[in-house]
């Protein structure tokens, strides 16, 4: 790549798309060219904030004149966009999780071979994430032995319906558990709950325990969900314990640095995903973002192995798989 700034366009102009195109407007090595939605309006509206043109078909993130695609549809629909931009030669960051099934992940990592793609597992972004990873990397905790972790949120009603929890959420600690410990997930054993708020019945899973099994006897254990109560004071609360055989890091939940009283209510406003700075966007999408793009002019390798973020939907396939059979399953290698 040797033009000096990356001329990029986004498919996918929901929320996550949104965020992206305007990280993308506001990096000085990133120009951002064109959006693009199906939702004609949607396009348009982001267009206009963001000074981009506006597109509903594909193509125009294919165009000779695009050097990198941010892909930022729902995640089943992944497969069809990320082929596509792959095979017009296009660096692509792809929006966790690669995709909602391990074979359609195989299918764009096979597509990714002498290729440039990085998945948007954000959490290799997050300072506290990558403080601890450090660590575990300088041999300070010795070899793990056990890791745990939760992610629970508010529950999003009607869009928790499409892809299951275990990719919108679960796959974000599946993700940290292959990259801190560096061990392949063997096996999975999951319970789940349905329909667990009375007022929010929409025939998904709403909360998932999983027990997994590592290479080396590591075992890990996983909950995830959407059953926080709406009067909780942060959007997400998350974190992980890693305990090895010399010390033990940990990324503890609601670790949020600010606190805000105001209407009666006690909130923790986001100081690490995505805060805004007046009218800049930072925190890990933004070091995610300019990792994309400096790494993309550059030629550099990117910090999440494709590789690694295929796994991770094999991972969850097992906890899917379990969770219809009750019992144990084995963690399948990816379809070649």
């Amino acid at each position: 790549m040797t033009r000096a700034r990356l001329a990029c366009a986004v498919i996918g102009c929901g929320f996550m798309g949104s965020m992206h195109a305007r990280v993308l407007a506001q990096i000085p090595s990133a120009r951002l060219i064109a959006v693009v939605d199906r939702d004609e309006g949607a396009a348009r509206r982001l267009a206009e904030e963001t000074g981009a043109e506006a597109a509903t078909d594909i193509a125009r993130a294919l165009a000779p004149d695009i050097d990198a695609v941010v892909i930022a549809t729902p995640d089943r629909h992944h497969v069809e966009p990320a082929l596509a931009a792959l095979g017009a030669g296009k660096a692509v960051l792809l929006e966790k999780p690669m995709a909602d099934t391990a074979e359609g992940a195989a299918q764009i990592l096979r597509a990714a071979r002498g290729g440039r793609l990085i998945v948007g597992q954000i959490l290799r972004f997050d300072p506290r994430y990558r403080a601890a990873a450090d660590l575990v990397a300088a041999g300070e905790t010795g070899e793990p032995v056990h890791f745990a972790a939760s992610r629970f949120c508010r529950h999003p009603g009607g869009r928790a319906v499409g892809s299951h929890l275990c990719f919108l959420m679960g796959v974000h600690d599946v993700d940290a558990l292959h990259w801190l410990t560096g061990r392949r997930v063997l096996s999975a054993h999951a319970v789940a709950r349905a329909d667990a708020l009375p007022d929010q019945r929409w025939g998904v899973d709403d909360v998932v325990f999983a027990t997994l099994t590592l290479e080396g006897g590591v075992l890990a254990q996983l909950a995830f969900g959407w059953t926080l109560p709406e009067g909780m004071p942060t959007g997400v609360q998350a974190g992980f314990r890693l305990v090895g055989t010399r010390g033990m890091v940990e990324v503890r939940e609601t670790e949020e640095s600010v606190l805000a009283v105001t209407g009666g209510q006690a909130r923790f406003p986001d100081t690490v995903y995505w805060p805004h700075l007046g009218q800049r966007i930072g925190g890990s999408l933004r070091l995610e973002a300019e990792h994309f793009v400096e790494a993309t002019l550059a030629g550099a390798d990117y910090l999440v192995p494709a590789a690694e973020a295929a796994a991770a939907c094999a991972v969850n396939d097992a906890i899917l798989l379990s969770l219809r059979s009750g019992g144990v399953e084995a963690v399948a290698g990816l379809p070649d």
